[in-house]
């Protein structure tokens, strides 16, 4: 009866649709078990029956990058592992503050996000301390909107003493 309440009423695209939205999910800013929640009603949706090794493939490729290397590292027999351990690692690189970090000021015309990156080709300073030389190895994307304007810049990140 399902099957055939389906084909009746569901568009012919209607599979096509949720397999689309399945392969194309991706973590962005959803936290870690709410990516999961999601991926696993999709699959419900699409009636797709994977195993395990695939399904958890899947879960990984979605993943934001800084996360995945980490989790890759390890051997998981289940899924619930593997979602536990990114959900770990999401919580410890909020708390260390160096995967990314997120400002929006108080009179919320100032917003960015940044995310720190390797830096294409590293380079020493000399001259911003009287101790030596500081590598720069490390670069940041800052997005940020001030009102209506939007924009990127590309910084170079240096130690800093406070």
């Amino acid at each position: 009866m399902k099957a055939v309440m389906r084909r009746r009423f569901a568009p012919s695209h209607y599979y096509l649709d949720l397999h689309l939205k399945l392969q194309n999910l991706k973590r962005g800013s959803k936290n870690v078990e709410e990516y999961h929640k999601e991926m696993e009603i999709a699959m419900i949706r699409a009636n797709v029956e994977e195993d395990r090794e695939a399904t958890m493939a899947w879960f990984i490729s979605g993943l934001n990058r800084e996360i995945a290397n980490i989790v890759e590292l390890h051997h998981y027999v289940e899924l619930e592992e593997l979602v536990h351990r990114a959900m770990k690692v999401e919580r410890q690189l909020k708390k260390g503050g160096r995967s990314s970090s997120r400002f929006e000021s108080s009179n919320s015309n100032l917003k960015w996000t940044s995310k720190f990156e390797g830096h294409p080709r590293p380079y020493k300073l000399q001259w911003l301390n009287d101790s030596g030389e500081i590598r720069v190895n490390e670069q940041v994307l800052v997005a940020f909107r001030i009102g209506k304007y939007e924009d990127e810049v590309l910084c170079d990140v240096v130690p800093m003493q406070a």
